[in-house]
Protein backbone atom coordinates (compact mmCIF):
# COMPACT_ATOMS: atom_id res chain seq x y z
CA UNK A 1 0.00 0.00 0.00
CA UNK A 2 1.32 3.57 -0.66
CA UNK A 3 1.84 5.97 2.15
CA UNK A 4 1.22 4.76 5.60
CA UNK A 5 -1.03 7.94 6.90
CA UNK A 6 -3.77 6.55 8.70
CA UNK A 7 -7.32 7.63 6.33
CA UNK A 8 -9.86 9.67 8.00
CA UNK A 9 -13.04 10.00 6.25
CA UNK A 10 -14.10 13.53 4.56
CA UNK A 11 -17.42 12.86 6.39
CA UNK A 12 -15.42 12.63 9.81
CA UNK A 13 -13.85 15.74 9.43
CA UNK A 14 -16.91 17.81 9.08
CA UNK A 15 -18.15 15.78 12.08
CA UNK A 16 -14.89 16.85 14.22
CA UNK A 17 -15.83 20.58 13.12
CA UNK A 18 -19.32 20.55 14.38
CA UNK A 19 -18.29 18.75 17.60
CA UNK A 20 -15.61 21.43 18.03
CA UNK A 21 -17.84 23.84 17.35
CA UNK A 22 -20.39 22.63 19.97
CA UNK A 23 -18.18 22.38 22.34
CA UNK A 24 -17.26 26.01 22.27
CA UNK A 25 -20.36 26.98 22.24
CA UNK A 26 -21.51 24.95 25.21
CA UNK A 27 -18.58 26.26 27.03
CA UNK A 28 -19.31 30.17 26.34
CA UNK A 29 -22.52 28.58 28.17
CA UNK A 30 -21.02 27.73 30.42
CA UNK A 31 -18.60 30.31 31.35
CA UNK A 32 -21.66 32.31 31.06
CA UNK A 33 -23.73 30.48 33.76
CA UNK A 34 -20.55 30.37 35.86
CA UNK A 35 -20.28 33.85 35.59
CA UNK A 36 -24.09 34.32 37.45
CA UNK A 37 -23.78 31.78 39.74
CA UNK A 38 -25.61 29.25 38.26
CA UNK A 39 -24.27 26.13 39.56
CA UNK A 40 -27.05 23.78 37.77
CA UNK A 41 -26.43 25.81 34.26
CA UNK A 42 -22.76 25.40 34.47
CA UNK A 43 -23.69 21.28 35.41
CA UNK A 44 -25.64 20.81 32.25
CA UNK A 45 -23.13 22.98 30.03
CA UNK A 46 -20.50 21.05 31.36
CA UNK A 47 -22.41 17.58 31.20
CA UNK A 48 -23.36 18.01 27.44
CA UNK A 49 -19.50 18.54 26.77
CA UNK A 50 -18.55 15.98 28.74
CA UNK A 51 -21.40 13.34 26.70
CA UNK A 52 -20.12 14.40 23.43
CA UNK A 53 -16.24 13.76 25.14
CA UNK A 54 -17.90 10.32 25.29
CA UNK A 55 -19.57 9.83 22.37
CA UNK A 56 -16.71 10.52 19.86
CA UNK A 57 -14.31 8.52 22.20
CA UNK A 58 -17.15 5.39 21.74
CA UNK A 59 -17.06 6.23 17.95
CA UNK A 60 -12.94 6.07 17.47
CA UNK A 61 -12.10 3.49 19.79
CA UNK A 62 -11.70 0.78 17.20
CA UNK A 63 -9.93 3.12 15.23
CA UNK A 64 -7.67 5.51 17.49
CA UNK A 65 -7.73 4.03 21.14
CA UNK A 66 -5.36 6.69 22.57
CA UNK A 67 -7.84 9.83 21.26
CA UNK A 68 -10.64 7.22 23.11
CA UNK A 69 -8.93 7.07 26.19
CA UNK A 70 -7.68 10.88 26.03
CA UNK A 71 -10.84 11.91 25.50
CA UNK A 72 -12.49 10.08 28.74
CA UNK A 73 -9.82 11.38 30.68
CA UNK A 74 -10.74 14.82 29.82
CA UNK A 75 -14.10 14.02 30.30
CA UNK A 76 -13.89 12.07 33.81
CA UNK A 77 -11.31 15.37 34.98
CA UNK A 78 -14.13 17.92 33.45
CA UNK A 79 -16.60 16.22 35.75
CA UNK A 80 -14.43 15.87 38.90
CA UNK A 81 -14.00 19.66 39.02
CA UNK A 82 -17.99 20.11 39.25
CA UNK A 83 -17.73 18.37 43.10
CA UNK A 84 -15.78 21.41 43.95
CA UNK A 85 -18.92 23.65 43.52
CA UNK A 86 -21.37 21.12 44.70
CA UNK A 87 -21.56 17.25 44.65
CA UNK A 88 -25.09 17.76 43.28
CA UNK A 89 -24.50 19.59 40.41
CA UNK A 90 -21.47 17.38 39.40
CA UNK A 91 -24.40 14.38 39.57
CA UNK A 92 -26.53 16.13 37.33
CA UNK A 93 -23.37 17.06 35.13
CA UNK A 94 -23.12 12.86 35.00
CA UNK A 95 -26.29 12.41 34.27
CA UNK A 96 -26.57 14.80 31.43
CA UNK A 97 -23.75 13.23 30.08
CA UNK A 98 -24.86 9.75 29.79
CA UNK A 99 -28.01 11.31 28.25
CA UNK A 100 -25.86 12.75 25.69
CA UNK A 101 -24.15 9.37 24.83
CA UNK A 102 -27.22 7.64 25.17
CA UNK A 103 -28.90 9.60 22.35
CA UNK A 104 -25.59 9.24 20.15
CA UNK A 105 -25.78 5.05 21.16
CA UNK A 106 -29.40 4.52 20.27
CA UNK A 107 -28.90 6.76 17.40
CA UNK A 108 -26.06 5.45 15.62
CA UNK A 109 -25.15 1.48 16.94
CA UNK A 110 -28.95 1.02 17.43
CA UNK A 111 -31.26 2.23 14.68
CA UNK A 112 -28.86 3.19 11.95
CA UNK A 113 -26.44 -0.15 12.48
CA UNK A 114 -29.56 -2.05 12.86
CA UNK A 115 -31.31 -0.91 9.64
CA UNK A 116 -28.16 -1.59 7.99
CA UNK A 117 -28.16 -4.87 8.85
CA UNK A 118 -31.78 -5.87 8.36
CA UNK A 119 -31.66 -8.44 6.19
CA UNK A 120 -32.92 -8.64 2.66
CA UNK A 121 -34.35 -11.75 1.09
CA UNK A 122 -33.15 -12.38 -2.41
CA UNK A 123 -33.74 -15.01 -5.42
CA UNK A 124 -30.76 -17.20 -6.41
CA UNK A 125 -29.81 -15.64 -9.49
CA UNK A 126 -27.60 -17.95 -11.97
CA UNK A 127 -24.79 -16.63 -14.00
CA UNK A 128 -23.29 -18.96 -16.92
CA UNK A 129 -23.88 -22.27 -18.03
CA UNK A 130 -20.97 -24.28 -18.87
CA UNK A 131 -18.94 -24.11 -15.52
CA UNK A 132 -15.91 -25.97 -16.84
CA UNK A 133 -13.90 -24.30 -14.43
CA UNK A 134 -16.07 -24.73 -11.54
CA UNK A 135 -19.87 -23.54 -9.48
CA UNK A 136 -19.25 -20.85 -7.18
CA UNK A 137 -21.34 -19.70 -4.61
CA UNK A 138 -21.83 -15.77 -3.81
CA UNK A 139 -23.39 -14.62 -0.54
CA UNK A 140 -23.51 -10.98 0.00
CA UNK A 141 -25.67 -8.67 1.89
CA UNK A 142 -27.03 -5.88 0.20
CA UNK A 143 -27.24 -3.22 2.73
CA UNK A 144 -28.71 0.61 2.64
CA UNK A 145 -26.18 2.64 0.82
CA UNK A 146 -26.57 4.41 -2.17
CA UNK A 147 -26.43 2.55 -5.42
CA UNK A 148 -26.15 -0.13 -3.43
CA UNK A 149 -22.28 -0.76 -4.04
CA UNK A 150 -22.27 -4.26 -2.61
CA UNK A 151 -24.24 -5.61 -4.87
CA UNK A 152 -22.97 -4.00 -7.77
CA UNK A 153 -19.21 -5.69 -6.29
CA UNK A 154 -20.34 -8.61 -6.10
CA UNK A 155 -21.95 -8.64 -9.75
CA UNK A 156 -18.46 -7.53 -11.17
CA UNK A 157 -16.59 -10.45 -9.15
CA UNK A 158 -19.31 -12.73 -10.83
CA UNK A 159 -18.54 -11.67 -14.08
CA UNK A 160 -15.06 -12.01 -13.99
CA UNK A 161 -15.66 -15.49 -12.65
CA UNK A 162 -17.85 -16.11 -15.84
CA UNK A 163 -15.32 -15.12 -17.98
CA UNK A 164 -13.06 -17.55 -17.16
CA UNK A 165 -15.84 -20.30 -17.52
CA UNK A 166 -17.38 -20.56 -13.90
CA UNK A 167 -20.90 -20.94 -13.33
CA UNK A 168 -22.42 -19.21 -10.57
CA UNK A 169 -25.29 -18.46 -8.19
CA UNK A 170 -25.60 -15.24 -6.31
CA UNK A 171 -27.79 -14.20 -3.51
CA UNK A 172 -28.23 -12.39 -0.77
CA UNK A 173 -27.22 -13.40 3.39
CA UNK A 174 -31.16 -14.46 4.32
CA UNK A 175 -32.23 -17.22 5.80
CA UNK A 176 -33.15 -18.07 2.31
CA UNK A 177 -30.18 -18.44 0.84
CA UNK A 178 -28.87 -21.95 0.44
CA UNK A 179 -26.61 -23.84 3.41
CA UNK A 180 -26.08 -27.01 1.46
CA UNK A 181 -22.40 -26.33 -0.28
CA UNK A 182 -21.71 -29.78 -1.20
CA UNK A 183 -22.33 -28.79 -5.03
CA UNK A 184 -20.58 -25.65 -5.34
CA UNK A 185 -16.46 -25.59 -5.61
CA UNK A 186 -16.29 -21.72 -3.91
CA UNK A 187 -17.97 -19.91 -1.53
CA UNK A 188 -17.69 -15.83 -2.05
CA UNK A 189 -18.78 -14.10 1.10
CA UNK A 190 -19.86 -10.49 0.63
CA UNK A 191 -19.92 -7.67 3.28
CA UNK A 192 -20.02 -3.96 4.19
CA UNK A 193 -18.37 -2.76 7.71
CA UNK A 194 -20.86 -0.93 9.77
CA UNK A 195 -19.97 -0.08 12.99
CA UNK A 196 -16.42 -1.66 12.77
CA UNK A 197 -17.95 -5.40 12.20
CA UNK A 198 -18.87 -7.33 9.24
CA UNK A 199 -22.36 -6.90 7.94
CA UNK A 200 -24.27 -9.37 10.64
CA UNK A 201 -26.50 -11.19 8.15
CA UNK A 202 -23.32 -12.59 6.84
CA UNK A 203 -22.07 -13.64 9.83
CA UNK A 204 -25.39 -15.29 10.76
CA UNK A 205 -25.06 -17.39 7.31
CA UNK A 206 -21.78 -18.62 8.44
CA UNK A 207 -23.55 -19.72 11.63
CA UNK A 208 -26.21 -21.21 9.69
CA UNK A 209 -23.68 -23.48 7.32
CA UNK A 210 -21.83 -24.94 10.10
CA UNK A 211 -18.88 -26.80 8.63
CA UNK A 212 -17.30 -24.93 6.24
CA UNK A 213 -15.18 -28.74 5.24
CA UNK A 214 -11.83 -26.79 4.02
CA UNK A 215 -14.40 -25.21 1.32
CA UNK A 216 -12.44 -22.75 -0.46
CA UNK A 217 -13.79 -18.96 0.29
CA UNK A 218 -13.19 -15.49 -1.41
CA UNK A 219 -14.26 -12.89 1.30
CA UNK A 220 -15.07 -9.21 -0.37
CA UNK A 221 -15.55 -6.76 2.66
CA UNK A 222 -16.21 -3.27 1.21
CA UNK A 223 -16.88 0.35 2.97
CA UNK A 224 -16.06 4.04 2.83
CA UNK A 225 -12.25 3.31 4.01
CA UNK A 226 -12.04 1.74 7.25
CA UNK A 227 -12.54 -2.03 6.47
CA UNK A 228 -9.51 -3.25 7.95
CA UNK A 229 -11.54 -4.48 11.15
CA UNK A 230 -14.54 -5.77 9.71
CA UNK A 231 -12.40 -8.26 7.68
CA UNK A 232 -10.39 -9.58 10.31
CA UNK A 233 -13.42 -10.73 12.27
CA UNK A 234 -14.78 -12.24 9.24
CA UNK A 235 -11.81 -14.05 8.29
CA UNK A 236 -11.48 -15.43 11.76
CA UNK A 237 -14.97 -16.70 11.89
CA UNK A 238 -14.07 -18.25 8.06
CA UNK A 239 -11.36 -19.89 9.44
CA UNK A 240 -12.70 -21.36 12.75
CA UNK A 241 -15.85 -22.56 10.78
CA UNK A 242 -13.23 -24.75 8.49
CA UNK A 243 -13.26 -22.63 5.47
CA UNK A 244 -9.67 -22.05 3.35
CA UNK A 245 -9.50 -18.31 2.33
CA UNK A 246 -8.13 -17.86 -1.19
CA UNK A 247 -8.66 -14.19 -1.49
CA UNK A 248 -9.77 -11.40 0.89
CA UNK A 249 -10.37 -8.23 -1.03
CA UNK A 250 -11.02 -4.83 0.77
CA UNK A 251 -12.71 -2.64 -1.91
CA UNK A 252 -13.50 1.32 -0.72
CA UNK A 253 -16.56 4.46 -1.89
CA UNK A 254 -14.87 7.20 -0.59
CA UNK A 255 -10.94 6.07 -0.18
CA UNK A 256 -8.81 5.60 -3.19
CA UNK A 257 -8.79 2.37 -4.44
CA UNK A 258 -5.89 2.99 -6.62
CA UNK A 259 -3.23 2.96 -3.67
CA UNK A 260 -4.03 -0.89 -2.98
CA UNK A 261 -5.05 -2.29 -6.28
CA UNK A 262 -3.47 0.01 -8.67
CA UNK A 263 -7.23 0.81 -10.16
CA UNK A 264 -9.72 3.61 -9.57
CA UNK A 265 -12.65 1.73 -10.44
CA UNK A 266 -14.21 -0.65 -8.07
CA UNK A 267 -15.96 -2.61 -10.45
CA UNK A 268 -12.66 -3.03 -12.73
CA UNK A 269 -10.69 -4.35 -9.59
CA UNK A 270 -13.74 -6.68 -8.81
CA UNK A 271 -13.85 -8.11 -12.17
CA UNK A 272 -10.27 -8.29 -12.56
CA UNK A 273 -9.89 -10.05 -9.53
CA UNK A 274 -12.51 -12.87 -10.57
CA UNK A 275 -11.00 -13.06 -13.79
CA UNK A 276 -7.67 -14.33 -12.24
CA UNK A 277 -9.22 -16.22 -9.37
CA UNK A 278 -7.93 -20.35 -9.48
CA UNK A 279 -8.69 -23.18 -6.87
CA UNK A 280 -5.03 -24.16 -7.13
CA UNK A 281 -3.35 -22.92 -4.08
CA UNK A 282 -1.99 -19.38 -5.15
CA UNK A 283 -1.73 -17.56 -1.59
CA UNK A 284 -3.57 -18.48 1.60
CA UNK A 285 -4.57 -15.65 3.72
CA UNK A 286 -5.23 -16.93 7.41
Amino acid sequence: MKGSAMYTPPIWQLAALLVFMATMGLADAGLVAWWIGSVWGTAAACGTIVGLAISVAWAVRHYRPAVSIGLLVIAVTAASLLTRSSFGAAGFSVFVALVTWGIWYLTYDVWFTGRANAEFVTPVIRLGEDGRAGRALIVYHRGRGPGHFQARMQRAFAEGLRAQGWQVDITTASHQAPTDLSTCDLLVLGAQAYNWCPARPVMDYIDRVGDLEGKPVVVIVSGGGMTERAMRILRTRIVKAGGVILDAIEIWTSRSNEERHGLSDPEAIMRQAGARLTLAPRRKIA
